[in-house]
């Protein structure tokens, strides 16, 4: 009769020692700097938190690859991210943005005539407004800036510089006081010189 032996590699694998031996093969992650070691069966779980592991970046146009211990800090600064414009809300990569808002449709600009802001594409349109110098007023209580002669505009003028206006009024009202009381004087020198 034939004795089996125990240990050899058919004998194990039939008894399902052999599974239990490769299991606790003790290995090496191979990721460079990386110190982990453990059995085989632990390895893939190891992977998925490796910080030495090298990662794409998740952000599409991102070819750059890192560690995961770095890809949290490279992700925030990625000039790939995408990132909602403050103006529009649309969605472009951080290397665009500064592009994208100089340009954005919905950036606001100060009309040149009646100072109002306007979304930049409602600027073009805005009617009441008009670009052809003889078509401007100039306020009479000494603004010095033009307005578009619309008389909607020039109430709304009036009606927010109101104080400016009366100040302008006193000023005007002192000054002709006193011309007046300057010309009376000057008269009476001149009377008293050059009367005889």
């Amino acid at each position: 009769m034939e004795t089996r032996n125990p240990f050899s590699p058919d004998s194990l694998r039939l008894s399902g020692s052999f599974n239990l031996v490769k299991q606790n093969k003790v290995i090496s992650c191979q990721n460079q700097d990386c110190l982990w070691r453990g059995f085989e069966t632990h390895f893939e779980e190891h992977l998925s938190v490796c910080s030495f592991r090298f990662l794409s970046c998740p952000h599409t146009d991102c070819s750059e690859q890192y560690r995961r211990g770095d890809m949290t800090h490279h992700i925030k600064n990625c000039v790939h991210q995408l990132v909602a414009c403050p103006l529009c809300q649309e969605m472009y990569s951080l290397q665009n943005m500064d592009d994208h808002v100089q340009g954005c449709s919905s950036l606001k600009s100060e009309c040149e005539y009646c100072h109002k802001d306007f979304i930049k594409s409602d600027l073009e349109d805005h009617a009441p407004c008009y670009r052809d110098a003889e078509d401007l007023y100039y306020c009479v209580y000494g603004c010095i800036d033009p307005m578009p002669f619309s008389q909607g505009i020039i109430d709304a003028h009036n009606r927010d510089n109101h104080e400016r206006h009366l100040k302008y009024v006193e000023h005007e009202k002192d000054v002709k006081m006193w011309t007046m009381v300057m010309l009376s004087f000057f008269f009476v020198i001149y009377m008293l010189c050059f009367w005889d």
